[in-house]
């Protein structure tokens, strides 16, 4: 019975943050699915049946990586062995990056100004690796981890992360990729969207077995 009372309580605490977020994607973010980008103009990536992507439209790509790719549901390959990518997640193009064999920081941002307000930034994401390599959803100075699996995933993860403005502010957001000195590790990113929670918002606090105690 405690058990039956917990889910309902978790439940009701994931509807509660959703049913009141607004989706601001379309007024603030700019190519937040990688569609923009016409993949018949970029060199093949021959090797993953994909297409090089030293830029892409609307967002930064800074730092050191061996691979940037934007891929489609007809890519071949990923890296180490992991698999074919599978459908992106929204629309017809994903994005995909990765490193091996040397430390290295990656960023994929865009700069965002926004009102004051409390807002959440999410992306679908599949993380596979075989090294020690780490990766967030970035808003400003918040950030939420990405989980690394062993091998690609059929189902898209999705990673939000909460973060709260208290004027007009430009903010960076996007992915950062932290890849150790192993093994290689593979980021697919894909459908950005941002909400705005109302004015005097709060974040629930993570529901608790204790809490129904």
């Amino acid at each position: 019975m405690k058990r039956t009372v917990f889910l309902i309580f978790s439940l009701s605490y994931f509807l509660t943050a959703t049913m009141s977020q607004t989706d601001v994607t379309a007024q603030y973010l700019k190519n937040p699915s990688f569609e923009e980008d016409d993949i018949s103009s970029m060199p093949k990536d021959d090797t993953r049946g994909a297409y090089t992507a030293t830029s892409i439209t609307g967002w930064t790509l800074t730092g050191s990586y061996g691979v940037s790719d934007l891929m489609t549901a007809a890519a071949t390959a990923t890296d180490n062995n992991f698999g074919r990518p599978g459908n992106p997640s929204d629309g017809k193009q994903m994005y995909y990056i990765r490193h091996a064999w040397s430390a290295a920081t990656a960023n994929l941002l865009q700069s965002v100004r926004l009102p004051a307000g409390t807002y959440r930034l999410r992306g679908d994401n599949k993380c596979i690796t075989t090294g020690s390599h780490s990766a967030a959803i970035v808003a400003g100075s918040e950030q939420t981890s990405l989980t690394f699996l062993s091998s690609m995933p059929n189902q898209w993860n999705t990673t939000g992360v909460v973060f709260t403005l208290k004027a007009e502010t430009a903010v960076n957001v996007g992915l950062t990729v932290n890849f150790g000195s192993g093994s290689g590790a593979s980021v697919l990113i894909d459908n950005f969207r941002l909400y705005q929670y109302p004015e005097g918002y709060v974040e629930p606090e993570d529901p608790t077995e204790q809490d129904l105690t």
